[in-house]
């Protein structure tokens, strides 16, 4: 046994502000992958399967509803990474000896975002939405990563709104391309961002 956790920055390896998921169905399978036992993991995000006989099992993790699986085996420590497989949940092949107890066997999973908001014209160019001042629609709007290479690319609807959905956790850049005929507004003025 032992954790399914959300891993808050999707990097596949558990770190101290990073919370147990409650209510996570876990199943112990055989070698040939039959269901042998189930349990759901407690308000901690832990799952224990006790009094084992010696044999290979395999652990699948059951995808929480609005969760992404976290990547498998990633950094140096088997303690701290998430053990399940993306595509179907399952650890490898785990050889239980007599009397042994293996609690290194994890899950990690992350929550999509979203990036997004309003393009407007700022009629006193103040660089602050005013109430009364419109969107401006038909403007390229580019989603870059943290490396700086453009990943999405949205244009601003009628009411000059975008957006960048189904996001994994990390460092984003939007960049909007300034429509013709229109200057820039001063950068974060105000208080209120």
């Amino acid at each position: 046994g032992d954790y399914v956790w959300e891993d808050l920055n999707a990097n596949g390896i558990q770190e101290g502000n990073e919370p147990g998921i409650a209510g996570v169905t876990v199943r112990l399978l055989n070698s040939s992958g039959s269901i042998l036992l189930t349990d759901v993991t407690d308000g901690s995000g832990a799952y224990l399967f006790e009094n084992l006989p010696p044999g290979t099992y395999i652990v699948e993790f059951v995808k929480p509803v609005g969760y992404e699986p976290t990547g498998a085996n990633a950094g140096g420590d088997d303690t701290k990474d998430s053990d399940a497989s993306a595509s179907n949940g399952r650890t490898g092949s785990i050889d239980l000896s007599p009397n042994e107890t293996d609690l290194s066997n994890d899950a990690g999973f992350y929550r999509l975002g979203s990036i997004g908001d309003y393009v407007w014209e700022d009629l006193n160019g103040n660089g602050v939405q005013d109430g009364g001042e419109p969107g401006i629609s038909g403007v390229t709007v580019k989603l870059l990563n943290s490396g700086g290479t453009t990943i999405a690319t949205d244009v601003t609807d009628g009411s000059g709104l975008y957006g960048f959905s189904s996001l994994t956790p990390g460092t984003y850049t939007v960049m909007v391309n300034t429509p013709s005929g229109y200057s820039t507004t001063p950068q974060n003025a105000g208080g209120d961002d």
